[in-house]
């Protein structure tokens, strides 16, 4: 027992012991742990203060350097950072501002914040964010601020489109202030057309992943715009077609351009087979409550003090947008010398003509032809139809293609028809084109029709010419048979405005002869290219035949709702046009409009300067080859100004020849037809010693009105008006024609002009005889003065007796006499006296006048009298002597006026349409052939300058 208890006493010994030693190993550990606690918390402090020093550093460096950036490009939307901004050009390939990162600072109430940024265009990316429905305001307000800092960025370089089916745009009310596409309400067609959009896009210019929409140089990409998809409310009554085919469009559109953000409502479930998390290229955002994630691709998601970027306010919204659209657009133009032929006149126009005038895709040329062309499917464009509204760029197309064509053709293969049916300002250069035939300004309708049914009848005659005289039923066949032995060039009508053309037209003349060219024109070498606003015009009749014809059909900007109404176009043809936003760009189809068949392109610039330029060197050109002098004719009409004399082609016939033709020369001339520059006057006969005097410019295409006096009875001319410039300018006409017709030992002139002196135009006459008359030694008598006049009469009633005297076979030889004579009621002496019965009678100087008037034409002596009305004309001729005038002029007068002069109603009528042009009408009271015109109107120096001219020009000959 002993021996057990001592054993226990040694075991409690040796427990007291270890617990003593577990006792002071506890109370060693306890102050190890003391000093530890200490050492570390001497440590963190001292860590953190440095590494918060160093992130308020950096905090501060961020500031610094964020206050550098573009509003677009900062944290926070402040009003005075936007006050100051200036839209100035496009920023695309900087990351885009996303949102904020956060993190506290430990022991501080400071936040360390750093901007979110993703690279977004040009990195094939699209973005889907995903919350539950109690954070939709969120996402809605997310992507309001992102479609404003993309726009900010891009500029007018980016359109949007908006989906929210559930919500019936509610989530967007930002779309209203933004380029948007237009949504038709089926969201499927609308997906649709913005997949075959990335689709037109990817082949148009060759894009592929390592070749993305964003790397394409701007000039070759014709302007094309970035579209930027928000979508909301994702699952929400989308269907399965509609869900896949906006899936494939994030996935594949940012390579064309098309890029998509996707509201993921999580609460809905995606149909069996499709998930999100087959979309690659995506960067991925989760709102839930108070927590953010960001994930960048497939990585796992990484928790953040993540905030997306806030909402605008609505004031800093409407002060961006208003500032984005008062900006100028950023163009890309092509110059026109990139599309210029490096050698002038190196085409044929046997089978078709053809030109560049601008690019279309990468860099291919965007042409416009007429003709046949024998490729394999034998295609066949007679002609062409433009539309764009104002501001489109359809003064450019029209310079751009009419120089570009000019330059490949010479005039013996192309000539042209311009017409300018309401501005006139279009075609105002191409006055001295060597290929215009026709340049027609501020047209009235009339004279624009009376150009048609030129052409009408030049058809006919074509048409003839070929199958009698060739044997052939077509202008191609024509010259291949021909063998260039007659120069037959196309001929192209281009009208702008076309609609014009229809106004007043209540017998449909225009229709008709509209029809006629669309229907039988190609196959006389003969095209037209209508321009307006809009493909059809509302007075136009016969139009299912006439667009039935045309098979080019060209349009630039268009309204919406021409554009929604187009027929002209097919499906494709109508979702390109959306893309024509800009001055320039434009859709080309010439199969009828037919999908399958459209380019999109944009027309070259050419500037004015280079436009004059190019028009002297084809000018200069012209008379280095010799071009036969019929086809540099060109007839110019201005609708509201008068003709300047020098525009006469006829008249500049005479004035270019190197001499004064002779009889038979003159002879030829007269009778060839005016379509060659003649005068067309078949019943012209030397022996008879006529002579042409031009009046004015008739309202038709070529015609000049003429006065053609022959050495027979009543060969006189009387002008009667009241409007003394136009008065005065058809003498002076008169005067200049007698000069072009006969050298000086062939025709004498005596001139009587009793105008009020200090009149605008009492100085025409008398500057004529001191210039042109006199420095060309012409037989020469002027009359100012009353004894003069009556001194005059003298003279030429003795020349009368002379001539009387001369065998009748030797009249011919004695030289053309004219007498001009103005205002000769203000002599007394020469006006009609009362007798004591009361009737008037002549005076003695009345009886000489009427011999000159009786019997002076048919030896040779016509006169050409002009009063101011009927009545002071009667103060000097009775009403018999009024039947020794054949050819009367008459401008607006009244109506008993018109029928007492020319036996017409037309002269009451002439100044119908306003003051401007002055008209005049002619008629030859023999044949009653008769006309209406515009006067050559004597403006300022214009007759010092024309006299001059002519004087210049037969001196040197």
């Amino acid at each position: 027992m002993f021996f057990y208890n001592q054993a226990i006493r040694q075991l409690q010994s040796r427990i007291a012991q270890g617990n003593a030693r577990v006792q002071a190993l506890k109370e060693e550990r306890m102050e190890l742990t003391r000093s530890f606690n200490a050492i570390k918390s001497s440590f963190t402090v001292a860590a953190l203060q440095f590494f918060n020093g160093q992130l308020l550093e950096n905090k501060d460096k961020a500031d610094k350097h964020l206050d550098t950036l573009s509003p677009y490009n900062k944290p926070a939307w402040e009003a005075e950072a936007w006050n100051a901004w200036e839209p100035q050009k496009q920023d695309i390939h900087t990351p885009l501002y996303f949102g904020l990162m956060t993190t506290p600072l430990p022991d501080t109430d400071q936040v360390f914040g750093i901007p979110t940024i993703m690279d977004f265009i040009g990195h094939n990316k699209c973005v889907i964010v995903e919350s539950g429905p109690e954070e939709c305001n969120d996402v809605y307000a997310f992507f309001q601020s992102m479609a404003l800092r993309i726009n900010a960025r891009l500029l007018h370089n980016v359109n949007f489109t908006f989906i929210d089916p559930s919500g019936f745009g509610k989530a967007f009310p930002i779309a209203r202030q933004l380029n948007t596409r237009v949504d038709s309400g089926d969201l499927f067609r609308l997906l649709e057309e913005i997949g075959r959009d990335i689709t037109r896009i990817n082949q148009t210019y060759g894009l592929s992943d390592d070749r993305m929409f964003d790397s394409i140089a701007d000039a070759v990409l014709i302007n094309e715009k970035f579209e930027v998809i928000f979508v909301a409310n994702f699952l929400k009554d989308y269907d399965r077609r509609v869900i896949e085919k906006l899936l494939k469009i994030a996935e594949q559109g940012p390579v064309a351009g098309k890029y998509v953000f996707i509201h993921h409502n999580t609460c809905e479930e995606l149909p069996r087979d499709i998930s999100l998390d087959g979309i690659a290229n995506a960067h991925r955002v989760a709102i839930s409550g108070d927590e953010f994630s960001w994930k960048m691709g497939n990585r796992q998601s990484i928790p953040l003090y993540w905030w997306p970027d806030e909402k605008p306010t609505d004031e800093i919204t409407d002060l961006v947008i208003k500032k984005i659209k008062s900006s100028i657009p950023k163009e890309n133009p092509i110059d026109w010398k990139a599309i210029k032929p490096a050698n002038y006149w190196k085409e044929t126009a046997t089978q078709v003509i053809e030109t560049t005038v601008g690019i279309s895709g990468n860099r291919s040329p965007l042409n416009i032809w007429f003709g046949h062309k024998h490729s394999e499917d034998s295609r066949e464009c007679s002609h062409a139809i433009l539309a764009g509204m104002t501001g489109s760029g359809k003064s450019n197309f029209y310079h751009a293609f009419i120089l570009s064509l000019a330059c490949r053709y010479s005039p013996e293969e192309v000539s042209l028809y311009l017409i300018d049916g309401k501005d006139g300002v279009e075609f105002q250069d191409y006055k001295q084109l060597p290929h215009a035939a026709v340049v027609s300004l501020k047209s009235l309708p009339g004279l624009s029709r009376s150009i048609l049914s030129d052409l009408t009848e030049e058809i006919a005659r074509r048409n003839k010419l070929f199958s009698e005289e060739y044997g052939v039923d077509k202008y191609e066949n024509f010259r291949l048979k021909s063998g260039g032995k007659l120069i037959l060039p196309r001929i192209l009508l281009i009208v702008d405005e076309y609609q014009e053309l229809l106004e007043g037209d209540v017998n449909a003349e225009a229709s008709a002869h509209l029809r006629l060219i669309a229907e039988k024109g190609r196959s006389a070498g003969i095209h037209m290219l209508l321009g307006s606003q809009r493909f059809g015009a509302a007075n136009l009749m016969y139009a299912a035949s006439i667009f039935a014809n045309i098979e080019m059909r060209i349009a630039m900007k268009l309204s919406l709702s021409d554009r929604l109404a187009l027929t002209e176009f097919g499906k494709e043809g109508k979702d390109l046009l959306a893309n024509c936003d800009l001055p320039g760009k434009v859709v080309v189809n010439d199969r009828g409009g037919n999908d399958g068949h459209n380019k999109l392109g944009k027309v070259a610039i050419i500037k004015k300067d280079d436009r004059l330029q190019v028009i002297a060197e084809l000018t200069a050109k012209s008379m280095e080859q010799h071009i036969p002098p019929e086809l540099l004719i060109t007839n110019i009409f201005n609708g509201t100004e008068q003709p300047h004399i020098i525009d006469n082609t006829q008249l500049a016939q005479l004035l270019n020849h190197n001499h004064w033709m002779d009889k038979q020369e003159m002879e030829q001339f007269a009778r060839k037809e005016i379509y060659h520059g003649g005068i067309g006057e078949i019943g012209w006969f030397s022996g008879e010693t006529p002579f042409v005097f031009w009046l004015g410019q008739e309202f038709n295409v070529r015609g000049h009105s003429n006065v053609v006096t022959r050495r027979r009875q009543r060969e006189n001319v009387l002008i009667i008006g009241d409007n003394n410039d136009a008065r005065y300018g058809i003498m002076f006409g008169i005067l200049s024609s007698a000069v072009l017709n006969a050298p000086n030992t062939d025709v004498h002139f005596y001139i009587a002009d009793k105008s009020i002196p200090g009149a605008p135009w009492s100085n025409v006459l008398p500057n004529f005889c001191n210039g042109l008359i006199q420095e060309m030694k012409y037989r020469q008598q002027f009359a100012g003065k009353n004894t003069e006049v009556i001194n005059m009469l003298q003279t030429l009633t003795a020349e009368v007796a002379a001539r009387k005297d001369i065998p009748e076979e030797e009249r011919p030889q004695l030289p053309t006499i004219i007498f001009m004579a103005a205002d000769l009621d203000r002599i007394d002496s020469l006006n009609l006296q009362m007798n004591k019965y009361g009737s008037p009678e002549e005076t003695e100087a009345g009886k000489m006048l009427r011999q000159v008037i009786t019997e002076g034409p048919a030896l040779g002596i016509h006169a050409f009298i002009s009063f101011e009305g009927v009545l002071p004309m009667y103060n000097v001729f009775n009403k018999r002597n009024l039947e020794f005038f054949r050819h009367r002029v008459a401008l607006q007068m009244s109506e008993q006026d018109a029928f007492d002069l020319v036996r017409r109603r037309e002269a009451s009528r002439l100044q119908a349409h306003g003051n401007k042009p002055i008209a005049a009408f002619y008629i030859d009271i023999g044949s009653n052939k008769s006309s209406v015109f515009k006067p050559y109107i004597v403006s300022k120096g214009m007759s010092e300058t024309f006299v001059k001219e002519i004087a210049k020009k037969l001196v040197n000959g």
